[in-house]
């Protein structure tokens, strides 16, 4: 994060499920570094990738949807 930007809290909600995914990836990075390296990660993916050409053709997903492409590229754990 840049020295001029002022961090914001922000609230998301998601499936225990994924959390709990994360929690275990994560290892003893805090989760919200964790979250904010996804994040950037997705973003310089999404537009390196062309991606948000995709999603403006084939609309809006919903919550249920990214979930279960979350699950299918989640390998089984221990």
């Amino acid at each position: 994060m840049g020295k001029n930007i002022v961090p914001k809290n922000v609230s998301v909600s998601m499936p225990s499920k994924l959390i709990l995914e994360i929690d275990r990836r994560r290892g003893d990075v805090s989760r919200s570094r964790f979250f904010l390296r996804m994040i950037e990660k997705s973003f310089s993916d999404y537009f390196e990738n062309g991606l948000h050409a995709v999603n403006k053709k084939n609309g809006r997903d919903t919550a249920d949807e990214r979930s279960e492409i979350l699950e299918s590229t989640v390998s089984a754990g221990p």
